[in-house]
């Protein structure tokens, strides 16, 4: 990619969008799709109007639609391109603020991206200018969720085999951040933490990782001693807590209720 600078982050250097064009880009939902989509935009200097996931797209009579494959190579580079214009935090937050999953994110990265084209690092320090916030925030709330997970996830050992299994429902898309984290801590062995809002999966050998879109066969079977540990568990947790100084309101804001049906200690 070329390297104009232009230190004035009001007049892009580079335009990925065009409130203009009479195109829009769609791609297959991956970040590798997306930054595909916008090196391509940058490379042949003709913007799409926006980048959109091509199952999301409903056609209209202003936009033609022009399909782009994810390309690894590009993606690639691009990310490179990117992580010396702008610092490695910020490539951090464009992905993670992708993973949030909010509707538009597309829009709101594209933003990003042309002010820390043209800002350079600087745009870290530039958190009063809206496009620059809103990344910053949605990053920020990934960032939180994916820490509470670490610490919120409960494992059961499935019968018949030697595969833990963990069911999770965070607000954002954080199955492949905890990836490598568990993969880390729990070497060699089989698992699966299975994401019931967005019916997708994580399986692990122990020692890789892919994500699985097909949805399990029903409640996973735990194995008999399994169960006897679960009701350990919840013994142990009911009388190490002091009744007196229980604090529900306290409790939900540091451990969110959504989570709590997937917390072996908390199905009582």
């Amino acid at each position: 990619m070329p390297d104009r600078r232009n230190v004035n982050p009001d007049i892009p250097a580079f335009r990925i969008l065009d409130e203009n064009s009479s195109f829009i880009y769609l791609y297959d939902g991956s970040f590798e799709g997306l930054l595909t989509c916008a090196a391509r935009s940058l490379k042949f200097k003709s913007p799409p109007w926006d980048i959109l996931p091509g199952n999301t797209w409903q056609p209209d009579f202003f936009h033609s639609p022009v399909q782009v494959a994810p390309s690894a190579e590009t993606a690639g580079r691009f990310s490179a391109w990117l992580q010396r214009r702008m610092g490695m935090d910020a490539l951090v937050k464009t992905y993670y603020a992708f993973i949030s999953g909010r509707p538009g994110v597309e829009r709101m990265l594209c933003e990003y991206l042309e002010t820390g084209i043209s800002a350079g690092r600087r745009i870290d320090d530039m958190l009063s200018r809206e496009e620059v916030h809103r990344i910053e925030m949605l990053a920020m709330n990934v960032t939180r969720e994916y820490h509470k997970h670490l610490g919120f996830i409960r494992f059961a050992m499935l019968k018949n085999r030697d595969l833990l299994y963990a069911r999770i429902k965070p607000a954002n898309h954080i199955l492949p951040l905890l990836a490598p984290h568990f993969i880390d801590r729990l070497p060699g062995q089989p698992w699966i933490i299975y994401d019931e809002g967005r019916m997708l999966s994580i399986l692990s050998d122990g020692y890789r990782w892919f994500l699985n879109d097909q949805i399990p066969d029903g409640i996973p079977i735990l194995k008999d001693d399994e169960k006897t540990w679960q009701e350990l568990w919840k013994a142990f947790y009911r009388n190490i807590g002091i009744a007196e100084r229980e604090n529900q309101k306290l409790m939900q804001s540091l451990m969110p209720k959504r989570y709590w049906k997937n917390m072996i200690e908390l199905q009582m």
